[in-house]
């Protein structure tokens, strides 16, 4: 058909069909994807938060797999040798020696494994006692985030949804927490808490010991209202959008509404507040550990291995000083890499990071 010059009607025979590959270069939607795989990929490129993420890997590995298949334990005393003293103190093997004992099955033909850091005074493999203590540690500091995520993450967002006098009453009781000097009491409830336990401990709990009761009591009184705090505020912006208007419109009740809506919509708050929190509980275990309120013997932990090797600094044993450096070194590391990994889940995660 002839088409009229004067016409404005667009000439069809100048077109044609798109390729399947033009389609393509022109949809310019992003494939589907979600929160946690958007920040899982943002973590992933991050360099100092994946070195961190393999070295506790590894330790992890280390703590929890190398003790089931290791010779010695953490509390059997070594063959040691004697020394001519009225209190029956004795020599601490140095690394890769063995008592008497081990070299005659040695020379035998038995096959006996070296003491990779030698014993300590109390004639302990020193090895084991030291992936024995970073598990305890880490342990302590697992189980404590773990009891702080829930008592913070609930009663913030419980505060933060129910406001009024309950929410006012709550941030109160949080501000008289905040102001209290943290160490002191933590020293304080450590002694009386421990003192308690030790003679009313039964059962489970007896074996795990009053320092790890009474630490998991200190976090539970204290180091919540940190998260109380994060949790409440995300709640407050949450509370008033749409869909906690939806659950309300068709009856779900308080409950329903704080943990089936408004806490996993927190999430990523409180994924990233919880990693903050581990190192923070592993310090504070060392350091009480460290002044005699922690572990008990014989269950070690960093703090009070480097507890007991510091009598090597202050009578001057140079060659020695390496049973205060390891576990020192440890801690530092430890804290170090979990610092590090909850900041890089924090610029993977927080929605207010991302351009």
């Amino acid at each position: 058909m002839k088409r009229n010059p004067l016409s404005f009607q667009i000439n069809v025979e100048k077109f044609s069909f798109a390729s399947e590959s033009e389609k393509k270069s022109t949809n310019l939607m992003r494939p589907n994807s979600t929160f946690f795989v958007d920040g899982l990929k943002r973590f992933v490129k991050n360099p100092v938060a994946m070195v961190s993420f393999c070295f506790i890997a590894i330790l992890l590995i280390m703590v929890f797999v190398v003790p089931l298949f290791f010779p010695y334990s953490y509390d059997e005393v070594i063959c040691y040798r004697y020394v001519d003293r009225p209190d029956g103190a004795f020599n601490r093997l140095a690394p890769f020696e063995f008592a008497p004992a081990e070299i005659a099955a040695r020379d035998a033909g038995t096959f006996v494994f070296p003491h990779l850091f030698g014993t300590d005074s109390n004639g302990h493999d020193y090895f084991i006692r030291i992936l024995v203590g970073a598990r305890t540690s880490l342990i302590v500091g697992f189980f404590a985030a773990i009891i702080v995520l829930v008592i913070g993450g609930t009663i913030g967002a419980v505060s933060g949804f129910i406001g009024g006098k309950f929410d006012l009453l709550v941030m109160r009781i949080v501000d008289v927490i905040y102001s209290l000097p943290d160490i002191l009491i933590i020293i304080l409830l450590s002694a009386t808490l421990s003192a308690v336990f030790d003679t009313n401990l039964g059962g489970f709990f007896a074996q795990l010991g009053s320092g790890f009761v009474a630490i998991f009591v200190v976090f539970a009184l204290l180091y919540w209202v940190g998260m109380a705090r994060l949790v409440r505020g995300q709640v407050l912006n949450l509370r008033k959008q749409e869909f906690v208007m939806a659950a309300r419109a068709n009856g779900a009740g308080t409950a329903r509404i704080v943990f089936r809506h408004l806490i996993p919509n927190s999430m990523s708050v409180i994924i990233i507040s919880a990693a903050l929190q581990i190192p923070s509980a592993i310090f504070t275990e060392s350091f009480l550990s460290y002044l005699g309120l922690g572990v008990k013997y014989p269950t070690p932990s960093l703090g009070s291995l480097a507890s007991d090797a510091q009598s090597y600094i202050v009578n001057g044993a140079s060659h020695e000083l390496y049973l205060f450096l390891i576990p020192a070194i440890s801690i530092c590391l430890i804290v170090l890499s979990l610092n590090l990994l909850g900041d890089g889940l924090r610029d993977a995660f927080d929605p207010k990071l991302q351009k």
